[in-house]
């Protein structure tokens, strides 16, 4: 069961996110000197330890919000902890959620492009908080993703998801990522409800 969330622990959080965005945004090492590389190695392993050093059994502090709620945290797109959620924030448009990312450069694929791996995970994403927005969720059964076209790295992508049927315990979401006027890829999704207990 999560444990009971610190004070001010959101602030705290989105500090910290930002600052590994940050690291991870510029994290260049083909354009930086053994000396600055070396320098910043030594900054992330004393930061790693920190983290490593905090007292063993906390609990967690429930950073995945239940359904029904846009502003899940603490996942791989939308959120505050993930270095790749970039700070990106889900809104709700009638039926639909719409976000709005800039992938990092950790997320290279081919020439300067979006990852394939990394759109289908965005895209499960996504379809999943699109799919609770009703209150009752299901799982992620299967997921199909068509690329069309090349999605920029460091540059705003719009995502955006919503139901498009619903067959007893079984969610069907489908979902676009465009860059501009341009659609990149696509996706449909299934989630099955599960059973009560």
């Amino acid at each position: 069961m999560p444990g009971a969330e610190p004070e001010n622990k959101d602030e705290a959080i989105a500090r910290y996110q930002a600052a590994i965005l940050r690291a991870v945004r510029w994290m260049r090492p083909a354009d930086a000197s053994a000396e600055v590389l070396s320098l910043t190695a030594e900054a992330a392993e004393a930061f790693a330890a920190k983290l490593e050093a905090r007292p063993p059994g906390g609990g967690l502090w429930g950073y995945v919000t239940g359904a029904g709620n846009v502003e899940s945290r603490g996942v791989f797109v939308i959120g505050l902890i993930e270095p790749g959620a970039n700070g990106a924030t889900a809104t709700q448009d009638g039926d639909a959620i719409e976000a709005i990312i800039v992938a990092p450069p950790a997320f290279e694929g081919p020439d300067g492009h979006l990852h394939g791996g990394q759109i289908a995970s965005i895209f499960d994403e996504i379809c999943a908080i699109a799919q609770s927005l009703g209150g009752v969720s299901g799982r992620t059964a299967s997921l199909n993703v068509t690329y069309h076209q090349p999605a920029p790295l460091l540059q705003p992508l719009t995502l955006r998801a919503a139901v498009s049927s619903v067959d007893g315990r079984k969610i069907t979401v489908s979902a676009t990522l465009h860059h501009g006027e341009t659609l990149c890829s696509s996706a449909e999704a299934l989630f099955i409800q599960q059973p009560p207990g």
